[in-house]
């Protein structure tokens, strides 16, 4: 029974694993393109992984930087996005809280810290997601002295690129320095309104393909 429903019923599940289902919006072409190259491979998968890492000066405080990174997520529907089972419908989920990986390497030895850093550093690009479970993005805080720490985030392309990796590392360090964040775009009403776009295209087409089907009248050219 589970598995024709599966099969058969429509495409999203709304008992998502990680918080309620906020809203949900078609994937954009280029996510749609992504996925099935992710279907047809899916070693594919941890090509889309996206990551980076940023060095600080001084340690964070821990509690600081779970409102702060609580507060990202809230604000960027997208990093609270994953995909229906066949890829063709997002989730926005109303889970706000971003799970933290703490490490610390401050006791270990200058090899063995370079070499688990190294290790950590790997792992972040290697580790799949689960395209059907929020969040797609992950956020680590390593200790590596008492004056050095640093920071890897990591999420799939499928819901960010390089330029918005930039936007979301300032916003969190704006969300810890400042406690609050502006209102950003909605990911998934960008989705919805190409969407749109596309349909209405698509109609205008359809229009004038069909007014002329029969070839139209000749149209005499003066000599």
């Amino acid at each position: 029974m589970k598995k024709d429903l599966d099969t058969k019923a429509v495409d999203f599940d709304p008992f998502l694993r990680h918080g309620e289902l906020e809203r949900t919006a078609p994937v954009t072409e280029g996510q749609s393109e992504m996925w099935t190259s992710i279907a047809m491979s899916p070693e594919a998968n941890l090509a889309y992984n996206e990551s980076i890492s940023v060095n600080l000066s001084a340690p964070l405080d821990l509690e600081r930087l779970q409102r702060a990174a609580n507060r990202l997520v809230a604000t960027h529907d997208a990093l609270r996005m994953s995909f229906s089972p066949m890829g063709r419908t997002l989730h926005v989920s109303t889970e706000n809280r971003c799970p933290i990986a703490l490490y610390d390497f401050s006791l270990e030895s200058k090899d063995s810290q370079i070499q688990k850093w190294e290790a950590l550093r790997r792992a972040a690009t290697q580790t799949p997601f689960a395209l059907d479970q929020a969040p797609l993005f992950r956020l680590a805080y390593v200790r590596i002295s008492e004056n050095e720490c640093r920071l890897i985030l990591s999420a799939h392309h499928l819901v960010t690129d390089g330029w918005s990796m930039a936007v979301i590392l300032t916003d969190l360090a704006k969300a810890y320095s400042e406690g609050k964040l502006a209102p950003a775009p909605s990911f998934a009403e960008y989705a919805l309104k190409e969407k749109d776009q596309i349909h209405r295209d698509t109609s205008a087409r359809d229009y004038w393909t069909q007014l002329f089907l029969d070839g139209g009248s000749i149209l005499e050219m003066p000599h």
